[in-house]
């Protein structure tokens, strides 16, 4: 996968917008086929989805990553919605 020309690496982190929210509170990683196959569940408008790659290099003026620490609370809810669509 490229990115503006760039090949994905590890330092690189894909979030998707999950439909209805704002990237304070919506951003979801994209790590995973699960996820992946989750975030084709939720797509609404027509299959158009936004995309998010952050740098883990990226820090703050404190040396904190802002984006990656939004998504963790979301990705463990994302994983709670696949397991409840299972049963």
């Amino acid at each position: 996968m490229a990115y503006h020309g760039e090949e994905l690496t590890e330092k690189h982190r894909l979030y998707w917008l999950f439909p209805g929210k704002n990237v304070r509170d919506g951003l979801r990683r994209l790590d995973t086929d699960r996820n992946v196959f989750f975030m084709d569940r939720c797509i609404t408008d027509c299959g158009v989805v936004d995309v998010y790659v952050n740098y883990e290099d990226d820090v703050d003026e404190d040396g904190h990553n802002s984006v990656s620490d939004i998504g963790e609370k979301e990705e463990e809810e994302t994983n709670a919605a696949i397991e409840e669509e299972k049963t």
